[in-house]
């Protein structure tokens, strides 16, 4: 079973020295915590996600718990409150997806690139009246920038994914789609709020 989520981001950097067949050493930027499991969450102001056939708008939550190092910084989703499409309801369904961040940069600020990672056969469902669209995984979609806090917590920059890929499964009455099927012209685009996420116990990039 895969792990459900870590949260810990680790680089490890290599630097090679000599002229010959040289030597290799590292050292690593972790985020660690006071103490593990470390449970964080944070609250996004908004969510907007604009698609062929209009926005989709929602307040969404993520949370993961930290376990032991890694490379990755990942969170499940949690949608509240959305509107879609025109319709004043929208439901959002997120079961098996999560957001995957790889760091990249060793220094602050921190930055990783966004992936959307599904379980096999999952997909982000988003259902408004007789329209429904789904998103399914897709690696690279973003780079978001990282800084400790002051208190224990860590800072998220925004979050801006200029290109995703969606399938438009149902296309029904007063659906503004053109039909169903595979698009590549979505947009997205969030913010935390506050703009960083809190932990269990404090937690540190260094």
């Amino acid at each position: 079973m895969r792990r459900r989520i870590s949260a810990v981001l680790t680089v490890a950097l290599a630097v090679c020295a000599g002229s010959g067949a040289g030597a290799a050493t590292s050292s690593a930027t972790e985020l660690t915590a006071e103490s593990y499991s470390n449970i964080y969450s944070g609250t996004t102001i908004y969510s907007y996600l604009t698609l062929e056939g209009g926005t989709v708008e929602c307040t969404t939550t993520f949370q993961g718990i930290q376990t032991e190092a890694s490379s990755e910084f990942s969170a499940e989703i949690w949608p509240g409150l959305c509107q879609a499409f025109g319709f004043i309801e929208a439901t959002t369904t997120t079961t098996g997806c999560e957001l995957v961040f790889h760091l990249t940069e060793a220094s602050e600020p921190f930055e990783a690139t966004m992936d959307v990672s599904c379980e096999e056969e999952s997909a982000i469902v988003i259902t408004a009246g007789t329209c429904e669209v789904e998103i399914g995984s897709q690696t690279e979609l973003s780079t978001i920038e990282l800084w400790n806090g002051e208190s224990g917590e860590v800072k998220l920059g925004p979050n801006i994914v200029e290109t995703i890929a969606y399938t438009v499964t149902k296309d029904g009455f007063l659906c503004p789609f053109s039909g169903t099927g595979k698009r590549e012209d979505g947009s997205f685009q969030y913010e935390f709020a506050p703009m960083y996420i809190s932990g269990s116990w404090p937690m540190d990039i260094g």
